[in-house]
């Protein structure tokens, strides 16, 4: 019984901190879509978060971006870089505790992390390197920025590979569009033959990485239920017959696509001419952006972090039971005919609407438009990886439950008949308390492990303008006119000197001295 107590008391002791852990999920949420990060870090670093050693990796990444929306790169940097030590660790020892042991809890488990929030470790340590070495006066501070910028890329290149290595064939997260598009912005911008020669090599790769991968997502394939349950099968099949058959492109299938395109067939034209009219048959681009291409290519790139990312929440089975012999006990301790387990899930994820960036004159004077299209749907990376997960060890789950209740009943069963001669009103309140006991141990100890990494946006966007040399307000539109997801936020003022890559939020109720409009010229 004093065994049973303890384990109750632990069970109890992690399900407050679960509980925590969520509140704080919320509170940091509400205050980063209110445009107060700053108050986001602080009560991250005052919540119970902040002491629970399971979680240090959720700590690291959260804090890690809560910085980097407050434009302190170095701060961000720091707890990136901790974070990317203990995904190391995490993933080389899967430490698991003696809690798990006793318990089978995942909440008292090591934070592990989701593949794809992994991935974007990467990411936001090369996007903060990029963006402190746009703020460098001095050159040589500037230059070791921007290595350190690419030694990054080239790390999530690694980390990426294994990850292809272990997941080759399954219809799981295991190439990142956004390490391929967001690594050729990085070159483009650097202006140079060498660096648009590696910024074409990751456009193409990214068009490669798109049509095998990203069909898998809504965002992007209307078809994307079929594309997933014929996955094995597809790399037997041509192109055009995968296609035909488990492909429906969205807008924003089309949008991303003419972008690569675009890109695509610019850069070739300027690095390799030999090769434009062979590129202009293989990817048959249509007349409209036949045009475009002849036109000077967008000198001003918005990446844009749109708004956060859908929530994790617990989800609850129902398993029948037939208790069979012990059928009395069970109905006598008001154990009904049924059990129940969580598993953690995402509802779903929020239709996207099209959006566009519009840079304006003084005012308001529309002067050039382009398409936002989504290069990360961090929404839809999160529901397959999630509700994958929960898939996979459903089964599991819901057998370890049977056997804890059935285990619990035999306990309480025990407990009946060693009071039963003695005393058969105490039997029967021992056996209800003990097994009261029990299944409030397993119902707490079965909750749903529903951490993730709050803080991120729900998509990154990207869209490019040309405009000629002048001041210009930007502003992006989502949605259309009179639509209840309608909204136009001010991504600031600008001046455009020579080609810039510019990275900002985009939260609906973001302060106008929140937004972090970074400049990379050349």
């Amino acid at each position: 019984m004093l065994k049973l107590l303890n384990i109750l008391c632990l069970t109890l002791f992690l399900s407050a901190c679960a509980t925590g852990h969520r509140e704080t999920s919320a509170k940091i949420r509400q205050l980063v879509m209110a445009g107060r990060p700053d108050e986001a870090i602080k009560f991250l670093k005052e919540s119970s978060l902040a002491k629970d050693s399971s979680s240090q990796l959720l700590y690291a990444i959260e804090l890690g971006l809560l910085e980097h929306y407050q434009g302190n790169y170095p701060g961000s940097i720091e707890a990136l870089n901790k974070a990317k030590v203990l995904l190391d660790e995490l993933y080389t020892t899967r430490v698991s505790g003696q809690l798990k042991a006793y318990l089978d809890n995942a909440n008292a488990d090591f934070y592990y992390g989701e593949k794809y929030e992994a991935s974007l470790i990467y990411f936001y340590l090369a996007l903060n390197h990029y963006m402190q070495a746009n703020l460098e006066v001095d050159a040589a501070k500037k230059k070791v920025a921007l290595l350190q910028a690419r030694s990054e890329i080239m790390g999530w290149d690694s980390f990426l590979t294994e990850i292809k290595n272990e997941r080759m064939g399954q219809a799981l997260f295991k190439e990142d569009l956004l390490a391929k598009t967001f690594g050729a912005l990085v070159h483009e911008s650097q202006g140079n033959n060498k660096d648009d020669q590696i910024a074409l090599q990751l456009y193409v790769d990214a068009s490669d990485v798109f049509f095998k991968n990203y069909n898998l997502f809504p965002t992007f394939n209307s078809a994307y239920d079929d594309f997933r349950k014929n996955f094995e099968n597809l790399p037997n099949l041509s192109m055009k017959e995968v296609e035909g058959k488990y492909v429906l492109a969205t807008k924003h299938n089309h949008a991303f696509r003419d972008f690569l395109t675009r890109k695509i067939l610019t850069l070739t034209k300027k690095v390799r001419p030999q090769e434009f009219k062979a590129q202009i048959a293989k990817l048959n681009p249509s007349e409209e952006l036949l045009k475009k291409i002849k036109r000077p290519v967008g000198n001003v790139t918005f990446l844009v972090q749109e708004g956060m990312i859908v929530e994790k929440v617990p989800k609850r089975y129902d398993i029948p039971m037939d208790w069979g012999s012990h059928k009395s006990m069970a109905f006598s301790l008001g154990m009904g005919t049924t059990i129940s387990y969580e598993l953690p899930h995402i509802e779903s994820v929020p239709t996207l609407e099209g959006a566009t960036v519009q840079a304006t004159d003084k005012d308001g004077k529309v002067l050039s438009e382009a398409p936002l299209s989504v290069i990360a749907p961090l929404g839809d990376l999160a529901a397959q990886a999630i509700n994958e997960h929960s898939a996979a060890i459903a089964a599991e789950t819901a057998a370890r439950v049977i056997s804890k209740h059935l285990a619990a009943l035999s306990i309480s069963y025990g407990a009946y008949e060693s009071y039963k001669k003695k005393d058969p009103k105490m039997a029967l309140f021992m056996a209800t308390m003990s097994h009261a006991t029990l299944v409030a141990s397993i119902n707490e100890g079965e909750k749903a492990d529903v951490r993730f990494w709050s803080t991120l946006p729900s998509n990154i966007r990207m869209g490019q303008l040309s405009l000629p040399k002048g001041t210009y307000k930007f502003r992006a539109v989502f949605g259309e006119v009179g639509s209840p997801s309608y909204r136009v936020v001010d991504l600031g003022e600008q001046t455009v000197t020579k080609n810039s890559l510019k990275f900002v939020m985009d939260h609906r109720n973001l302060k106008p001295n929140a937004n972090r409009n970074i400049a990379s010229e050349r």
